[in-house]
C-alpha cells in the first residue's frame, strides 16, 4: 500500500513524531511505500521513501489557497498514495483537499480541533474543560481562562477549531490513542462508528526488564504549560529524605522550572538533562526508580508511562485524560486525585520505601505492556481501518 503522511513537523521531535517515524519504519520493512508531507526542516532519521514541504498547510490554518492547492496537486500526483494520514493538522481546506483527492484518516493526538486553546483548560480553579466547542468558549475565555482574552486571537482560534472539528467529522476514519480521546470526540458531535481507538505502541526489541532499581525519580516530557513542573517541585519538597529527580526535556518553561527549584532549594536535587534522542532515553528509564507524571492537562494518552512500564517501572500520576487507559491504580502504580500533592508525594515514598512493592509493579507493568502496546497489535489494527477506508 502506498501511505501517505501529513504532519507539520518531519523529525523525531517529540512524541508523535517518534511515532510517525517507528510506523512509518516498521511499514517500510512490511513492503509498503511511506512517503511525506512536512511543514518544513529537514527530516532526521529519513525512513520516507519520499517528503515534500508544504509549510503553507500550516502557516495559515484558516485560509487553503490557490498557489497551495496547486502545490499539493503536484505532490499528489507524483506520490500517488492510496491513503492518506492526517496528523497535527488543522486546516479544514487542507483536510477536505486530501480527502476529496485520496481515501483519508485522521489520528486525533491533542485537542486542537475541540477545543480553541487546545489544552481544555479551565483556571481559577484548575480544572479540566469539559464542555463542547461551541460559543460560550468566549465566555469562559473571560470567566475562566480558558482561550485567548484577544478579541482578534480568540476569534482566530475559535474558527480554526471549528472550521477543522467540521472538516474531521466529515471523513470516513478517525483514530484516537484512548477512549478519553474517543469520548471527548464523541462529545463534540462526531459519529462514535467511525472513532477507532487504537493505542500508541512502544518498541519492545532489546529491551529488558530493570524493574526494582533504586534510582532517582524520573519526568520525561515537554516542558511546557499543563504538564504539572510547579506541581511536581511541590510533590518533592513534601517527600523525606534525600530523593532526586531527572529532568529529561525541554520546553517554553525550562528557565522558569530551574529558577523555581533554586528558590525551593531543591537544585541540588533536580538534574535537568535537556532534549534526549529517544533512542538514549531507555538509558533513564533503566536507571529510573518510577515514573512521575504530575500533568495537569487531561493528557491524550501518556506515551512515557509504556516506554517506562515496558522497562519494568511504575507509574504515579495524576488520574487525567487517557493516563487511566494505561496505568492500573494499585497494580502498575498509582493513580492520584487531581491535583493532590501530598497523596501523590505519599504513593511516592510507599513505592521508595518498598523495593518489593515498587518491583512487583514494575513487573505488572511490564507484562500489560507486552500485551496490549506491541507494535504488531498497532498495525494489525491500523492496516484493518485502511483497507476498510480504501476499499469503501
Amino acid at each position: 500500500m502506498r501511505i501517505l503522511f501529513v504532519n507539520m513537523y518531519p523529525g523525531d521531535s517529540g512524541g508523535v513524531e517518534y511515532y510517525i517515524t517507528a510506523l512509518a519504519r516498521k511499514l517500510g520493512e512490511m513492503g509498503h511505500f511511506c512517503s511525506m508531507v512536512h511543514g518544513g526542516g529537514v527530516p532526521g532519521d529519513t525512513v520516507f521513501r519520499e517528503c515534500r514541504a508544504v509549510p503553507e498547510l500550516w502557516r495559515h490554518e484558516l485560509v487553503f489557497a490557490t498557489g497551495t492547492r496547486e502545490k499539493l496537486d503536484a505532490v499528489m500526483e507524483e506520490l500517488a498514495p492510496d491513503i492518506v494520514y492526517l496528523h497535527n493538522i488543522e486546516n479544514a481546506g487542507a483536510i477536505r483537499y486530501f480527502a476529496g483527492r485520496s481515501p483519508s484518516v485522521k489520528f486525533v493526538h491533542g485537542y486542537k480541533s475541540v477545543d480553541p486553546d487546545g489544552k481544555m483548560l479551565l483556571y481559577g480553579p484548575l480544572e479540566a474543560n469539559r464542555a463542547p466547542l461551541s460559543p460560550s468558549c468566549f465566555i469562559r475565555a473571560f470567566t475562566r481562562k480558558s482561550m485567548p482574552r484577544s478579541p482578534v486571537k480568540a476569534v482566530k482560534a475559535y474558527l480554526r477549531a471549528s472550521s477543522a472539528l467540521k472538516a474531521s467529522s466529515e471523513l470516513p476514519a478517525i483514530i484516537a490513542a484512548s477512549g478519553h480521546m474517543k469520548q471527548v470526540l464523541a462529545d463534540n458531535g462526531l459519529e462514535e462508528e467511525r472513532i477507532s481507538v487504537i493505542p500508541y505502541f512502544t518498541d519492545l526489541s532489546g529491551v529488558e526488564t530493570r524493574s526494582g532499581c533504586s534510582g532517582p525519580l524520573l519526568f520525561a516530557g515537554r516542558l511546557a504549560e499543563g504538564k504539572g513542573l510547579d506541581v511536581l517541585l511541590e510533590v518533592l519538597s513534601l517527600i523525606e529524605g534525600d530523593v532526586s529527580l531527572d529532568v529529561v526535556g525541554d520546553g517554553p518553561e525550562k528557565r522558569e522550572f530551574s529558577e523555581r527549584s533554586r528558590e525551593m532549594g531543591l537544585s541540588g536535587r533536580v538534574r535537568c538533562h535537556g532534549w534526549s534522542d529517544h533512542f538514549l532515553m531507555g538509558s533513564f528509564y533503566d536507571r529510573c526508580s518510577l515514573l512521575v507524571l504530575p500533568s495537569v492537562w487531561p493528557e491524550p494518552f501518556g506515551i512515557c508511562g509504556i516506554e517506562a512500564a515496558v522497562r519494568g517501572k511504575p507509574a504515579v500520576a495524576f488520574d487525567v485524560g487517557g493516563v487511566s487507559d494505561w496505568l492500573i491504580d494499585g497494580e502498575t502504580g498509582f493513580l492520584i486525585e487531581p491535583y493532590n500533592r501530598k497523596k501523590m508525594a505519599e504513593k511516592i515514598f510507599l513505592l521508595l520505601s518498598d523495593p518489593g512493592l515498587r518491583k512487583a509493579m514494575g513487573e505488572r507493568a511490564r507484562e500489560k505492556a507486552l500485551e496490549k502496546y506491541a507494535p504488531s497489535k498497532h498495525i494489525e489494527r491500523l492496516m484493518g481501518v485502511f483497507r476498510e477506508v480504501v476499499g469503501s
